[in-house]
C-alpha cells in the first residue's frame, strides 16, 4: 500500500481522521504526528472539504494536463452524443 497523508483530530484520547481510510479493520499502521497551527483546526471544522488538503501535494502532473483535460472533455461529450443518438433512434 502507498502512503497516505490524512487529517485527523485528536478527541477523548482517540485520533479520529477526517476522511474515510478504506483500510480493512485490524490493519496495523505508522503514524507521525504533526500539529497543525490552530487556524487551520478552525477551518477543519467549518468545511468537509478541508480534509482533501495537501492531497495532491506530492503527485507530478504532465505538462500537458490542460490538453489532457480538453480530450477528455471532448471524449465525454462524443460518448454523451452518441447515447442521446442511441435514445432517439430507438
Amino acid at each position: 500500500m502507498n502512503t497516505i497523508t490524512i487529517t485527523a483530530t485528536y478527541q477523548d484520547g482517540v485520533l479520529k481522521p477526517l476522511a474515510n481510510l478504506n483500510l480493512p479493520e485490524n490493519t496495523a499502521v505508522s503514524i507521525i504526528l504533526t500539529p497543525l497551527p490552530s487556524k487551520l483546526n478552525s477551518i477543519e471544522k467549518q468545511t468537509p472539504f478541508a480534509s482533501l488538503r495537501g492531497l495532491w501535494s506530492n503527485k507530478k502532473f504532465p505538462e500537458s494536463f490542460e490538453s489532457l483535460i480538453q480530450q477528455t472533455r471532448s471524449r465525454s461529450a462524443e460518448k454523451l452524443n452518441r447515447i442521446v443518438n442511441e435514445l432517439k433512434n430507438g
